[in-house]
Parts: structure tokens; C-alpha cells; sequence
């Protein structure tokens, strides 16, 4: 129910900033995780269900995860609810 939240306030805080420009979220943590688990990028976009280059452009943050798929990844990774602002909404500084 959290990452349905955290999805939520994701969407409120994009919708904040001018259309163009583009929110840039540090995913090393995200990434790090991926590969703990899943071994590789492309095995985890099978299991996710969406293309090896579609989520590389995601954690390049050149597209944007939807909520959905930040809800799949969230149980997916076994990501604690407290951890999924460390894991999806850290930005680059």
C-alpha cells in the first residue's frame, strides 16, 4: 500500500515542475539491488515484463517509470516500504 503512495506522490511532485524540464533521480541503489537479485538488467525486464532497453532508459531517467511499474518493481526487489524513497525517489544531486 506504501509504494501506491510513494507512487502517488511521485506523480503529484512531476507534475509540479515546468513541462520542460524533467526530474533526475539518482537509481544506484535501484540498480544495485537489480543486480543483487536478478543477476542482470535484461533479466529483470523480462520478469518486469518490459524491454532491456525500455528500463535502461528508465534508470538513465531519460523516460519515466509509471506507477504500476514502481509498485511491481517494489515487490519484485523486496524493497521494505521505509527503503522506497532511498530506491525511487533519491534525486541527483
Amino acid at each position: 500500500m506504501l509504494a501506491i503512495e510513494a507512487a502517488m506522490l511521485f506523480s503529484i511532485i512531476s507534475h509540479q515542475i515546468n513541462e520542460d524540464k524533467f526530474m533526475i533521480f539518482d537509481y544506484s541503489n535501484l540498480k544495485w539491488r537489480i543486480r543483487e537479485i536478478y543477476d542482470t538488467q535484461e533479466n529483470f525486464a523480462k520478469t518486469l515484463g518490459i524491454s532491456k532497453a525500455n528500463l535502461s532508459a528508465k534508470l538513465n531517467c531519460l523516460k519515466k517509470f509509471s506507477q504500476s511499474e514502481i509498485n511491481k518493481m517494489h515487490t519484485l526487489l523486496s524493497v521494505r516500504d521505509e527503503e522506497l524513497a532511498a530506491y525511487f525517489f533519491t534525486l541527483k544531486v
